[in-house]
């Protein structure tokens, strides 16, 4: 026994019941009833009418979603090195105490103030900038300045 499917609704077609179409193009249409039959010679889209297995799957009607749980992973802290700082050197400075933090920051306070005021003796002089880098023009003519006073004037003896 061989049950066929309809060629215009999609539903399941008993033996002994429904109607048999063949085409001009020799192509065996079955459908399940009169009503069938005739939205198929009409050319009717099944994805138009509401009780077609068509329409049905195109809207997703009668189908069940998946309650499936997600699964939650749960979150590891893990510590990572930084450019230029290693692991080791975050976690010591995580475990350091507020006071000696207080202190390293102190003594950080204090070498930035010394270098604005070593900044500000070279401005009273009139170098300007500060002169003790080599990177900069000015700096580099500094140097060269300082070269040529250490010099004696008959050059070499």
């Amino acid at each position: 026994m061989k049950i066929n499917i309809c060629a215009f609704s999609g539903f399941k077609i008993y033996p002994s019941k429904g109607r048999t179409l063949v085409r001009a193009d020799c192509k065996i249409m079955h459908t399940q009833s009169r009503k069938t039959t005739v939205f198929l010679q009409k050319k009717t889209n099944p994805r138009d009418v509401s009780w077609t297995i068509a329409y049905r799957r195109l809207r997703n009607k009668g189908r069940e979603k998946k309650t499936d749980t997600k699964r939650v992973y749960a979150v590891k802290k893990v510590s990572r090195p930084i450019v230029g700082i290693s692991l080791e050197e975050i976690l010591s400075k995580q475990n350091q105490s507020p006071e000696l933090r207080e202190q390293i920051r102190k003594l950080a306070e204090e070498k930035r103030k010394k270098a604005e005021e070593r900044k500000k003796e070279l401005r009273e002089k009139g170098l300007g900038v500060d002169m003790s880098k080599r990177t900069t023009k000015q700096g580099q003519q500094y140097f060269k300045a300082i070269q040529k006073q250490k010099m004696p004037k008959g050059g070499f003896v």
